[in-house]
């Protein structure tokens, strides 16, 4: 037999998971891996490599195939880890800020909590029914836009039993837009109790109420 060693590289395993006895001509197995924390950076793992991820690589390098490699002597393979910057956080009062590689995955998270803000930290697409968020506010950013996605079917952004706040408008920078194909409102708010605030800018969309007065208009330039 032959010993698998693997580096975690700032992840997290279990002590029992860093080493594997492989019979020859065998494929190891991939071991469970937490990845390493970040309060600014999506960090995920691109793969086991036979190289260090922070060292000069040589030719030899390359990516473990766990599928397809056979094991015939003694190996260390290395975690190597991707990192990006996230698309959307949330925040409860006193509480630190929870990231999010994607609308939906901030989303779906905000949508099993209450009280809190989602806010967007940078462009991101609104893929079809991700974006309805309860019981929370939400604020899109001066800077940043959410496009719809061509399938999308409903409001880029619904935000029900909570404020609204769109800081920089609709068109432009801050912009929240719909493409061609996208069948839906840009945002909407089902309770008129709540407010649908737009700081500054102009529209490129619709914007949809249901149960509101007449009347009862979002404050700001439209």
């Amino acid at each position: 037999k032959y010993i698998v060693t693997f580096v975690p590289n700032g992840g997290y395993m279990d002590e029992a998971d860093e080493r594997q006895e492989v019979k020859y001509d065998m494929t190891a197995t991939e071991p469970p891996i937490i990845p390493p924390v970040s309060a600014e950076r999506i960090i995920t793992l691109d793969g086991w490599y036979t190289e260090s991820q922070s060292d000069t690589h040589t030719d030899k390098c390359r990516k473990w195939d766990f599928d397809n490699d056979a094991v015939v002597q003694d190996v260390t393979l290395y975690a190597w880890w991707n990192e990006t910057a996230p698309v959307a956080s949330y925040q409860e009062e006193k509480e630190p800020a929870v990231i999010f590689a994607t609308l939906s995955e901030a989303v779906q998270y905000a949508n099993m909590r209450t009280g809190g803000t989602l806010k967007l930290l940078q462009d991101c697409v609104s893929e079809e029914a991700v974006s309805y968020v309860f019981r929370n506010d939400v604020t899109i950013d001066l800077n940043d836009k959410i496009l719809s996605a061509d399938n999308a079917s409903g409001p880029v952004i619904s935000a029900v039993g909570a404020d609204l706040t769109v800081e920089g408008g609709m068109n432009g920078t801050g912009s929240i837009i719909n493409t061609a194909g996208a069948d839906a409102e840009v945002i909407s708010t089902s309770d008129y109790t709540k407010e649908l605030r737009i700081a500054s800018g102009r529209f490129k969309g619709d914007i949809v109420y249901s149960n509101v007065p007449e009347g009862k208009k979002p404050n700001g330039n439209i």
